[in-house]
This record gives structure tokens, C-alpha cells and sequence, in this order.
């Protein structure tokens, strides 16, 4: 045995720390691997770099020598032991989330609470250590890690009933889903990873486990040879379970070789270039293109992506069937919402669920706004879109990382919302679309329809689908106001003037400050634009809604579309023509907004400088932003 755990120990498990090594190295090297969800995968391998140190403490001449250091070392260890435990978890939950709601971007407050979490419970196990006196760290398999038989022994054991069983559960899942889920069966290498490191560490926890006295189970040594064997090359295990995943080590050798050439997922680009995409079937024409090669951020790129086309592909034939073209699906009426369900591909057992809420009242924004159900087939076309439908799939918009698609012709956004939008907007569509139909101009965004969406037996997806202000322009300045300065800037450069600042960026307040301060525009055109700014935040208001936003893009007249003459929201500033709408009007002053603004109170004695107001003031501010912004000459009529 002793010349086994020399071996496990002296040589295998230097070996795995250099994987490791090589790992990390890839991680900081190669960019996609520093995207979602990489971070978590670049923690379990710096966890299981000390692990593979922990070995090295089992040779005997240099465990004798710590022995002064053992408890804390093991402590240290432990620490490192659960966080590698928590983070292979918190992936596979990530992974878990990821199958059932494809469209989910909101991983930024997720990632938060995985790092929270795993660090957070891997403390607490190292100051149980650190601080008990009947510990000296000297482990059965002779490492430091815990007492050889003492109770310490069962937080080695724990991660048994807690970690294994729900990554187990994750894995069978997986593989379960794979049947009906393209991407799935490409996260068998996640399912490597599990295994590699449960067999490994599993039986470590089991070792030390089935050890502790109290159970009072005669010692097995058979389970410790077992645990030396498997111990040691742990981190070899693991790495060669991570580079299954095709192209991920052809990435890292590339990258010691300096060779910085971009990895980009570029098959849908050539998809684009090539006649076949005439010929192809819209199924055939996307799956045939997608690159499951390389890492988990492009494999979640790809799920993103071919859920997009499903729903792209459901509203085509949904509104083929609206305008007529659909002879064989019947449509469920549900009160004031319609029901649909059928096959998304002739040869594919894949289902789609629609339910279109209050189309009657939407109906009437399309019909205001010129809009058919033919338009909508056109713009989310699936041959056209899939052009480069990977560069429009990553879009998440401002705190509540709601998903965006745009559309190839730029016509219509795609958005998703939350359940507690959905009830807004289902309570206001009514006055909504009275309001759009006035005669007196509206600048509330334009949403053609609210859906709910369900692929299969994925998780619901809401969406709205709205007119994209931005289409009429080929590069603006973007502008997102709310009339609030705290926390409302997007750049702290000086730009001498706005011809030379950036787009493609979304400004705030003080930038627009730092860069206009006002617009002058005609007297007439001021009027009615202030008359209907009221119209619009007075409906807002009675809704109790607050935090939206006014919409500004600016673009020199040169550079805009013919089309833009046709659009009720345009206007001009000198040789600029300006786009102007109320975006994100869907956030109702709820106990949540009420409790941060009592927070901000404490923190400011001003309310106004913060975003989340009451609805009366976040309406007056609102309007005195505009009568700020737009500047014009009053002209006063004195009746005699």
C-alpha cells in the first residue's frame, strides 16, 4: 500500500495538477471560455488544483513535515473540496435551467447567488475545522484533510447525499431530454465530468465515511487502496473528461502557440454565403449548421439559438393560419385569447404551443400602424433569418435581462417578459390601443401581440412582439432617459461634440446633458409633441406604472431612410432628424418598487435623483425632462 499511495501521490497527482494547469490557461487564453457559464467551470478546476496539492501532503516525508500545519491545511482543503463539490452543482443546475427555458438570459443574479452559496457553505465547513481542538488533520488515507476516525470525517461524507445524487439526477435528465432536444446529447461531456469526478471523490467521501467509529462498520481496507488509486489522478480524470468536448484542446494548443485568430461560430455566416439555402427545408437549414464543437458558452449560444428559430418558425405558421394560408390547423378560442398547438416540422416530433392573449385589441394597434399578418410572415421568415441569427440572439436589455431578437429586415423586436408584466399589460390593452388609435399623436411603443410560448415541455416563454423605432436609421445616437441622474451615465469620456461619439452604445441622461443639453425644434412640432407626451404618461399613470423610459435616437439627415417621412414619431433638430418613443412601460409601482424607494430615501434626501419614484412624480419629472430636451418658442395669444 505504501508504494501504491507513493505512486497515486508523488506522480499521478502532479500530473493532474499540470491538467489543471493547462486548463486554467486555456480559461484565461481563449476567449469564449471566459463567457457564461465558463466562470463556474474555471472555479471547480482552480478547486480541484488544491485538491491535487492535497494528495501531495500524503507522501510521508512531507506530511511529516507539515505536521505542526495539518489541521489548517486541511481545512483549507475542505474548504476547496466542497467549493469543487458546489460548483460541478451549481453547473448542472445551470445546465438543467438552460434545457428547459432556452430563451432565459438572466443568469447575471443566478451567478451571484451560485458564487454566494458555494463559497459561502465552504467557509463555514473550513472555520468548523479551524476552530475545534480535537483535529489534527491527519486523514485515513494519510493526507491532510480530517482526523482519522473522529466525527469531522462526516462533512467528508455529506456531499454523498447532497451534491451526488442531484448532479446524478441532472445527468439522467440529460440524457432523457436528448431524445427530443438536439443540444442535449451534446452535454454527454458534462455527464463525463460528473462522473469522472464523483468516481474519484466519491469514493473519497465513501473512504472517510464509512470510517467514522461511530458507525461502528469494520475497517475496509480494500476502499482505501481504492481511494489511493483513484485519488491521485483525480485531476487527469476530469481534464480528459473536459477535453471530450471537440475542439476544446485543439483551442488551448492553438493558444501556446500564440496563434490569437478569433474561434467564432461562423457556420451560420456560411450557411448565409451558400445556394444551398434555397433548397433546404427550414429543420434540415438550421441543425445541419449548428457547431456543437467546443465549449459550454457556445453550446448555450446554440440552444438560444435554435430555440429563436422554433418560435420563428410557430409565429410564421401562426400567422399563415391568421391570414388565411393555414387550412389545417384549428385554432382553440379560450374567451379573449386563441390557442394553438401543432408540429413545428413535418418529420419531427416537436410541438409548439401559441396562445395569442387579446388579439382584438392588438389588432387594432396593427391596423393603426399599417401592419398585416403578411408583414409578420416576412420579417421572421426562418431562411432569411438565419442568415446570421446567432449576432441577434445574444441581446439582453437593461436590468431585467430580458431576451431581444431582431428581426433580418429590422422591422420587429421580439421581447420577453415577465408573468407580473403580462397581468399589466392585459389589464391596460384596452385604453392601450384606444390611446394609439387617437387622433392626436401617441409616442407609447407600438406591441403587436403578446404570446405565450411552450416547445414541447419547456418552460413558458412570454414575448411581445413591437416595432423597432430604430429601423429608419443606419447608425443613431441612442439615447435611454428617464429624467434621473443618479447612476444614469454610460461613458465618463468628454466627447468634444456627438459626430464623434460611439454608436452602438445606449447613453443615459448625463451623457445627453454633456452632449446636447436641448434640442431646438419648430414651435408647432414642440406643441404637439408636449400635448402628447401628457396624453401618454397620463394613461401610464392611471395604471400606477412607472421606470419607463423615453427613447431618443438622433442621426444626421444624410444618413436616415426615405421611410423615415412616414413615421408619426419623427422630428427635427437643425440638421439632425430625431426618432422619439416611451419604451419599458410595462414596471407597476409594486411593493418591491415602493421598498427600494424607502431604501433610496435613506440614502438621499431627494427622490427625484433615483429611478424608482411614485407614479405621479416619476410622471411630472418625465415631463420636464421633455419640456427640457425640447426647446421652442411659446408664443402667448392675448384675447382682448
Amino acid at each position: 500500500m505504501v508504494q501504491l499511495s507513493t505512486l497515486s501521490y508523488a506522480v499521478l497527482a502532479p500530473i493532474s495538477f499540470i491538467c489543471q494547469i493547462i486548463l486554467i490557461y486555456g480559461f484565461f487564453r481563449v476567449k469564449k471560455m471566459k463567457k457564461h457559464p465558463e466562470i463556474m467551470i474555471f472555479w471547480q478546476c482552480v478547486s480541484q488544483i488544491i485538491l491535487d496539492l492535497h494528495w501531495i501532503t500524503g507522501i510521508p516525508s512531507i506530511h511529516n513535515s507539515l505536521n505542526f500545519f495539518c489541521q489548517a491545511l486541511g481545512a483549507l482543503f475542505v474548504y476547496f473540496y466542497y467549493l469543487s463539490w458546489n460548483y460541478i452543482l451549481s453547473l448542472s443546475l445551470e445546465i438543467l435551467k438552460k434545457i428547459r427555458d432556452p430563451l432565459n438570459c438572466k443568469y447575471k443574479k443566478r451567478l451571484i447567488f451560485y458564487h454566494i452559496s458555494c463559497h459561502l457553505s465552504s467557509f463555514i465547513m473550513f472555520c468548523i475545522l479551524i476552530s475545534v481542538k480535537n483535529n489534527n488533520g491527519s486523514s485515513l488515507t494519510g493526507t491532510c484533510l480530517v482526523e482519522n476516525t473522529s466525527p469531522y470525517e462526516l462533512i467528508i461524507f455529506l456531499p454523498l447525499f447532497i451534491h451526488f445524487p442531484i448532479c446524478w439526477y441532472i445527468c439522467f435528465y440529460t440524457l432523457r431530454a436528448s431524445r427530443t432536444n438536439v443540444h442535449a446529447k451534446h452535454l454527454k461531456h458534462h455527464n463525463y465530468v460528473v462522473f469522472a469526478f464523483s468516481l474519484c471523490w466519491g469514493m473519497n467521501a465513501m473512504a472517510h465515511g464509512l470510517n467514522y467509529k461511530g458507525f461502528g462498520i469494520p475497517h475496509i481496507s480494500m476502499l482505501d487502496e481504492i481511494t489511493i488509486v483513484v485519488g491521485g489522478p483525480s485531476g487527469l480524470f476530469v481534464f480528459l473528461a473536459r477535453i471530450s468536448q471537440k475542439g476544446i484542446l485543439k483551442k488551448i494548443i492553438r493558444s501556446f502557440y500564440k496563434l490569437t485568430k478569433s474561434f467564432r461560430n461562423s457556420n451560420y455566416r456560411n450557411l448565409a454565403n451558400s445556394n444551398i439555402i434555397s433548397t433546404m427545408s427550414p429543420e434540415r437549414l438550421l441543425f445541419s449548421q449548428l457547431n456543437f464543437s467546443g465549449d459550454y458558452s457556445m453550446l448555450f449560444d446554440n440552444m438560444t439559438c435554435t430555440a429563436a428559430a422554433d418560435i420563428l418558425i410557430g409565429f410564421c405558421k401562426y400567422f399563415s393560419y391568421c391570414a388565411g394560408s393555414e387550412k389545417d390547423i384549428k385554432a382553440i378560442k379560450d374567451g379573449k385569447s386563441h390557442k394553438l398547438q401543432f408540429n413545428l416540422y413535418p418529420n419531427k416530433d416537436k410541438k409548439i404551443y401559441i396562445k395569442h392573449y387579446l388579439p382584438e385589441y392588438f389588432k387594432v394597434v396593427m391596423q393603426q400602424s399599417g401592419i398585416g399578418y403578411r408583414d409578420f410572415i416576412n420579417s421572421f421568415n426562418i431562411k432569411d433569418n438565419i442568415k446570421d441569427i446567432e449576432s441577434r440572439c445574444k441581446s439582453v436589455g437593461g436590468k431585467s435581462e430580458a431576451f431581444f431578437y431582431f428581426t433580418k429586415d429590422n422591422q420587429f423586436i421580439i421581447k420577453s417578459i415577465n408573468s407580473e408584466e403580462l397581468e399589466i399589460l392585459q389589464s391596460m390593452a384596452k385604453d392601450y390601443s384606444a390611446r394609439i388609435s387617437e387622433k392626436s399623436r401617441s409616442y407609447l411603443a407600438r406591441i403587436f401581440g403578446v404570446f405565450k410560448i411552450i416547445i414541447n415541455k419547456s418552460h413558458p416563454i412570454i414575448l411581445i412582439i413591437m416595432e423597432n423605432l430604430s429601423r429608419f436609421f443606419t447608425s443613431p445616437l441612442n439615447f435611454d432617459l428617464k429624467g434621473s441622474k443618479h447612476e444614469r451615465r454610460s461613458t465618463y469620456t468628454a466627447y468634444p461634440n456627438y459626430r464623434v461619439m460611439p454608436r452602438g452604445k445606449v447613453y443615459k441622461d448625463i451623457d445627453f446633458e454633456n452632449a446636447f443639453k436641448q434640442l431646438d425644434i419648430e414651435n408647432i412640432e414642440g406643441s404637439e409633441i408636449l400635448n402628447s407626451l401628457e396624453l401618454d404618461t397620463k394613461l401610464l399613470e392611471a395604471y400606477e406604472i412607472m421606470d419607463y423610459s423615453m427613447l431618443l435616437l438622433l442621426e444626421e439627415s444624410n444618413n436616415c431612410r426615405n421611410s423615415l417621412l412616414h413615421s408619426n414619431n419623427c422630428f427635427r433638430s437643425g440638421e439632425l432628424i430625431g426618432i422619439l418613443g416611451i419604451i419599458d412601460f410595462l414596471q407597476n409601482y409594486s411593493t418591491r418598487k415602493r421598498l427600494e424607494t424607502t431604501l433610496n430615501t435613506f440614502k438621499n434626501d431627494k427622490k427625484s435623483n433615483y429611478s424608482c419614484i411614485p407614479p405621479d412624480m416619476y410622471r411630472d419629472r418625465f415631463l420636464q425632462l421633455a419640456k427640457d430636451i425640447f426647446v421652442f418658442e411659446c408664443l402667448e395669444i392675448k384675447i382682448e
